[in-house]
């Protein structure tokens, strides 16, 4: 295998950050397993490359599904895509394929007509599921492979980011002042989070119930949160957490979060590595996928018409 060059490789602690494995424990299963490779610099230090950042991100998700690490660290890079695809990610809408190649072939265009076409068909947090959030996996799966370049990424996140807010869009104005009491959600990502697909999904399913939601945008700092939500008066408060973004950090700041948002706001967590950071926090619950945050806003929305 050809090295990486030095530009290429990221510290134990940038790892971390990615992929939500604590340092101490890669370390520690560097040493009892053999993997991750590290590069060791002339002064010592580790780096790693792309690959082994892969193995631990795919490493992380097969621990959440109830997996054991010494299950795990024989497995060929195939074999442990395949028990990933097979626990973690659930079933697949097969427009996906056709909606990769458009992504590769940069028709922008194209992935919208698609997305139009399929929802229509299945208006649900199941397809949001299924075959969005899906796409959305591909395409980091194929950044991280090297078969999608981060101008295709980047073209496509814009695309469907662009495609949720028409959708949404079209059903608040189909909908007019109707459907009083509404359950208020404000969405948001954490501190130095720029990723935003994960709340775009959510705005949409809870669109999709009938919830009325604020969209606040990415990196917002905490005592900005709090005032929005303050401000608006909202039910809950939902925020997306990519892989760039899971971590000690994050549950800090969930912690911090949950300390100064009054009790009756709830805290909802979701996104792709959403399963990957600390639970147990009083008052924070998490959504590991969209129909399940579908099931919370109809069980809030019932709440809701009983009190009023």
């Amino acid at each position: 295998m050809k090295p990486s060059s030095p530009d290429q490789l990221v510290s134990v602690g940038e790892v971390a950050r990615l992929t939500g494995v604590s340092p101490h424990t890669i370390r520690v299963w560097e040493r009892r397993y053999g993997r991750p490779v590290a590069h060791r610099l002339p002064s010592g230090h580790r780096r790693y490359d792309r690959e082994q950042v892969r193995w631990l991100e795919r490493i992380a998700e097969a621990l959440s599904a109830g997996r054991r690490i010494s299950e795990l660290v024989e497995l060929t890079g195939e074999e442990l895509d395949a028990l990933v695809q097979r626990e973690c990610s659930g079933s697949v809408d097969p427009t996906v394929e056709s909606l990769v190649d458009r992504v590769r072939r940069r028709d922008s265009t194209g992935i919208a007509r698609e997305l139009r076409a399929s929802f229509d068909r299945r208006p649900s947090a199941e397809f949001l599921d299924d075959t969005v959030a899906a796409l959305v996996r591909r395409i980091g799966e194929g950044w991280s492979a090297g078969t999608i370049s981060v101008g295709q990424e980047h073209q496509a996140s814009g695309a469907i980011e662009e495609y949720l807010r028409l959708e949404r869009a079209q059903i608040e104005a189909s909908r007019g002042g109707r459907q009083s009491p509404r359950i208020r959600l404000l969405l948001a990502t954490l501190p130095g989070e720029r990723h935003t697909i994960g709340i775009h999904l959510a705005a949409l399913a809870a669109t999709l119930c009938g919830c009325r939601v604020e969209l606040v945008g990415p990196d917002l700092p905490l005592e900005d949160l709090v005032d929005a939500t303050t401000d608006l008066a909202v039910d809950a408060v939902g925020i997306s957490i990519s892989a760039n973004s899971a971590g000690s950090s994050s549950a800090g700041m969930i912690q911090e979060l949950r300390k100064k948002l009054a009790d009756d706001v709830e805290i909802l967590i979701g996104g792709a590595s959403a399963k990957r950071t600390q639970r147990g926090v009083a008052g924070v619950r998490y959504m590991p996928t969209l129909a399940r945050f579908e099931s919370w806003c109809e069980e809030a929305r019932t709440r809701k018409r009983a009190d009023s």
